[in-house]
């Protein structure tokens, strides 16, 4: 007979067993954060494994009987299990891989046989053991059953702890029962349960037991399931001992079993709840097949960090959505695989540093056996079994015969190499003309990354250990390789690094601050633990398992940039070529404002105010070391790129100020914004100063189109990028309301009136004819003929910016009402927004993406796939009709946002997109930047619990939220009733609770009446 272990979905561990033997009455309850080996979510917060192997009855059932039949017989990985409770300990820990856990004691009493052990283990960084266990044994009156003995045998083990990441304190229970007669189970589940509530008292705990129930009995299973005490009864049962046996109350509708899997096994036939067990209450095994019950019962919940894939949307129709990046939240060192795309069939190397977002390695490492001749620049590796988390990287190089592992710090990281063959390893290190110089077994360096407006060039410096010394060193004269031989016969190499902006001694500093020796396992789980603590900050319960994975995916990409790049108080700034001193203030850097101003901003103001305080204050250094006091919008570590168009980094700071973060100085930051705003080309991809083009935008309100066929004679516009005359328009009057909003504050009544005034600009390229911001030449005539759909070349960038005018038809973030009245009042504005959900391509979809490849993730016209379509599917909101809000946001997130490789639409660009995701799927969304206000959506699960710091917590509770139930039916803020769609930030900002009641009918009525959200006063 085979026995399969779940150790949780997506992996079997298989023990051959011998037919007939038995393993009764064990449980172990597994307190633990990672059950190493497990395939997807490999990590568990408990996991209760209960083993059972039957014998076959030959009329004397008694339990001394049937132990003598199988003493010396059953075995598990080769231990005899009525060993000493030491040896049985450690045999479990080591079969399961629990090398780093711990255990906090075994329960057993002398009416127990030796092999009856509940142990219960636990993860040392993540709790902190308060109790480590007792036991206890009772005994009720004889009752006949079934033959066997006539007493009742029950054994708990438990423990006390502290989990680590959150500071609350909870018990573990495991409980056995020996099989015994209906009315004393009854009677001593009871009784444990009493006991168990007396120890606990209001403490959270997760209790387990194994029993054989009955439809009569009442076995205890409570769970610890989202914040509340489940009482699940008739969870599980198998035969009893060598009967023509029953199963019962398996009930695939109660929510304790949504995250268990059950697996029967019986001559092969496997039956779990996505099976045939879902249609019947009762099951038979024959009586000459000796079934096995394997029940691995996971946890409540995992750690947000389990439900993150990487490779979430790693494929998509045109673009590379996503990388599987890794790295902690924030920090400076990122790497992903060095491949084409995720389809690749082979690395170019093993990734050393990721300097910007999106970008490739800047050094990779190939490890390699075999003769020097083999080696060169651009090696590539065969790869298999890769497996990507946040905080570790594993993949084993299958034509190489070399298993790899990595985890990365914050300025460093550590690989293990492991080596099948007996030949000399090697390592390689490869650059794009680095400078190498190895010392024994250390190699420092650094490879020149270039610089912005003649400053000195920004430099990434590394140092390189590895716990073998090599015997050989050899490279090419042109710095793009260094190769190191090691002793043949070497099993393993670890190596480890650290980087730097500063200097290779600092490099040096980085790798001894952080990483102290080669355990790749102790640093992944440092990184697992700060993975923890960032995406713990807004806990989810309920919904589906999907629907959780694709939020904290989001989640974890929002905080892939800006990366602090301070190193022990101080930084290098591209924007000077010099190193700072901090003062104390983390440096930030690598952000791509016009795609995380909408959302990936407004979500940190809420869950991380003091990181996004940081970063004001960092791009306001960057404006004053440019020399110019232009506050940079696409920062990175060479300076300002200044790609696609606007200045949306004056949102950025008007948003932080007005939701309350004021530890920067709003002088100075409205400098920086007026100077970028006013001295610099408002020319897309330019850097240069403002120029005839501006001139003309200041004197006309809108910037000029050149006319089919006419020549650019402007220096200084992108011969691809074009002069996006529509997108500069419209993105440069909300920049002006953005601007207004910070004179406004600092009680410049004259400078803010003329920004307010100048953010109406967008009127002057309104079509009233057809509804449409439409392209104007110099002479403000609209350019004829025109196509809404495809009209302004690749990317349309003649006229819009890699979107159409369907989608720049709602670019009016600031003052929505105004565009309402443009179009024609509430009913048109609907239909507007209707027709473009319904409007086809018009010609084959090929022809449609060969011009706007960006363009994707479609509905109709809409495209979900591009920022500036983000705030769109709330714009019903303001019209009066809510409900279709709620419908369309549902649709979206269903349609575009899933748990696979082609599961992001388009150019997600490092949170810009996946921020969105994470606010939809909480329920409310910030349509305005720079407006302390959000707009409510329809949340997708139940109960959503967001720490604002401080102590303070923002909650949502939508009940009866499910993917059925998307409508708002009723609403309460803070235990007022609520008839509009939106609320302040000042609302939830000292804590809140926003209450929905959810339905599977729109209530068309609910907040139609009450205000629409606020927009700019209306000229």
């Amino acid at each position: 007979m085979r026995m399969t272990l779940v150790i949780n979905r997506g992996e079997q561990r298989s023990y051959t067993r011998k037919r007939g033997l038995c393993i009764a009455g064990m449980v172990f309850l597994l307190a633990t954060t990672q059950a190493v080996y497990a395939e997807g979510r490999s990590s568990l917060n408990v996991a209760t494994f209960n083993l059972r192997m039957d014998t076959p009855s030959d009329g004397n059932d008694s339990w001394p009987n049937r132990k003598e039949k199988v003493k010396g017989l059953i075995r598990f990985h080769d231990f005899d299990i009525f060993g000493t409770q030491e040896a049985f300990i450690h045999q479990i820990k080591d079969i399961l891989e629990l090398k780093a856990y711990d255990y906090a004691g075994v329960g057993r009493d002398d009416g127990m046989e030796a092999g009856e052990h509940s142990a219960i283990f636990y993860k040392k960084d993540r709790f902190e053991a308060l109790d480590k266990g007792n036991y206890w044994l009772s005994l009720t009156p004889e009752v006949p059953s079934f033959g066997w003995d006539a007493k009742i045998r029950r054994i708990c083990s438990w423990a006390k702890f502290k989990d680590r990441a959150n500071g609350n304190v909870f018990y573990f229970f495991c409980v056995h029962y020996d099989h015994q007669g209906t009315v004393a189970r009854r009677e001593s589940s009871l009784l444990m349960l009493e006991r168990i509530k007396s120890i606990a008292g209001d403490t959270p705990f997760f209790c387990t037991g194994d029993f054989n129930a009955t439809p009569e009995s009442e076995p205890i299973q409570i769970i610890y399931k989202d914040g509340t005490l489940v009482d699940s009864k008739q969870i599980t049962a198998i035969p009893p001992y060598g009967t023509k046996g029953t199963f019962h109350g398996f009930n695939v509708n109660d929510p304790a079993q949504d995250r268990l899997d059950y697996i029967f096994v019986s001559k092969g036939i496997r039956v779990n709840k996505y099976g045939v067990l879902n249609d019947i209450q009762y099951g038979h095994f024959p009586s000459d097949h000796y079934p096995v019950m394997i029940n691995a019962e996971i946890s409540p919940t995992f750690d947000p960090v389990d439900y993150v894939n990487p490779l979430m949307g790693n494929i998509s129709h045109m673009l590379v959505p996503t990388y599987p990046t890794v790295h902690l939240p924030n920090s400076m060192m990122r790497v992903f695989p060095v491949r084409s795309d995720y389809t690749g069939n082979v690395l170019k190397g093993l990734p050393l540093m990721v300097v910007n977002h999106r970008s490739a390695s800047t050094l990779n490492v190939i490890p390699w056996q075999g003769d020097e001749s083999g080696i060169s620049a651009g090696m590539t590796l065969s790869y298999d079994r890769e497996k990507v988390s946040p905080y570790r990287y594993r993949v084993y190089l299958d034509e190489a015969r070399i298993d790899v592992d990595y985890a990365p710090s914050h300025q460093s990281a550590v690989y293990s190499f492991g080596f099948e063959k007996g030949e000399a390893p090697w390592l390689v290190l490869q650059s794009r003309g680095g400078v190498f110089n190895a010392d024994g077994n250390v190699i420092q360096g650094f490879q020149t990354l270039g610089g912005r407006n003649g400053k000195e060039p920004a430099r990434l410096f590394f140092h390189i250990q590895t716990d073998v010394f090599p015997v050989e060193v050899t490279g090419k004269t042109d710095g793009s390789l260094m190769a190191l031989r090691y002793p043949e016969n070497t099993a393993a190499i670890g190596l480890r690094y650290g980087v730097s902006f500063i200097s290779e001694e600092q490099a040096k500093a980085n790798l001894e601050r952080e990483i102290q020796d080669y355990d790749v396992e102790a640093v992944a789980m440092q990184g697992r633990k700060a993975w923890n603590e960032a995406l713990g900050k807004i806990k989810i319960q309920g919904g589906e398992e999907d629907e959780k994975t694709v939020f904290y995916t989001s989640l974890y990409r929002v905080f892939e940039r800006p990366v602090n790049i301070s190193e022990d108080g101080r930084y290098f700034s591209g924007f000077d070529g010099q190193v700072h001193s901090d003062g104390g203030r983390p440096f930030y850097t690598d952000d791509w404002i016009w795609d995380t101003y909408r959302a990936a901003h407004p979500l940190r103001v809420i869950i991380d105010k003091d990181v996004e305080n940081d970063i004001v204050n960092s791009y306001l250094l960057m404006a004053e070391q440019a020399g110019t006091n232009w506050i940079p919008t696409f920062p990175g570590v060479t300076g300002d790129s200044r790609s696609m168009n606007s200045t949306h980094s004056i949102a950025m700071v008007i948003d932080a100020y007005n939701k309350g973060i004021r530890g920067f100085d709003l002088e100075k930051a409205y400098a920086a914004c007026r100077q970028g705003l006013e001295e610099r080309s408002v020319i897309p991809w330019s850097d240069l100063p403002a120029g005839e083009l501006d001139a003309f935008y200041r004197e006309k309100g809108y910037f000029p189109a050149l006319k089919p066929g006419e020549k650019e004679t402007v220096p200084g516009v992108h011969s691809w990028e074009k002069r996006q005359p529509m997108a500069v328009t419209l993105g440069t009057s909300y920049d002006h309301w953005c601007l207004s909003l910070i004179a406004r504050e600092l009680g410049r009544t004259e400078e803010a009136d003329y920004y307010l005034q100048c953010s109406y600009n967008y009127r002057n390229v309104f079509n009233p004819s057809t509804g449409f911001f439409h392209p104007k030449d110099k002479d403000g005539n609209f350019i004829e003929p025109f196509d809404y759909r495809i009209s302004g070349g690749p990317g349309a960038r003649d006229y819009y910016d890699e979107n159409n005018g369907y989608v720049y038809r709602w670019d009016v973030q600031h003052n929505i009402a105004d565009l309402i009245d443009l179009i024609g009042g509430n009913g048109p504005f609907i239909n507007a927004l209707e027709d473009m959900y319904n409007t086809p391509y018009g010609m084959p979809r090929w022809e449609f993406y060969n011009t706007l490849p960006d363009h994707t993730g479609n509905v109709g016209m809409f495209s979900m796939a591009n920022e500036p379509s983000l705030h769109v599917p709330y714009l019903y909101n303001y019209a009066g009709q809510p409900w279709r809000t709620q419908k369309r946001i549902r649709n979206l997130l269903q349609q575009w946002f899933r748990n696979d490789l082609m599961g992001v639409p388009g150019d997600e660009d490092g949170g810009g997109m996946s921020a969105f995701v994470a606010f939809s799927l909480i329920g409310f969304y910030p349509v305005t930047p720079g407006s302390p206000t959000y707009n409510i959506g329809s949340p997708a699960f139940p109960y959503v619990k967001i720490n604002l710091g401080d102590g303070k917590y923002f909650e949502i509770r939508a009940n009866k939220a499910s993917g059925e139930n998307k409508y708002i039916q009723s609403a309460r803020l803070n235990g007022q009733a609520l008839d509009q769609a939106w609320f302040n930030h000042a609302d939830i900002a000292g804590g809140g609770v926003l209450e929905l009641d959810m339905g599977p009918v729109a209530n068309r009525s609910w907040g139609a009446a009450g205000p629409p959200p606020p927009s700019a006063v209306r000229k």
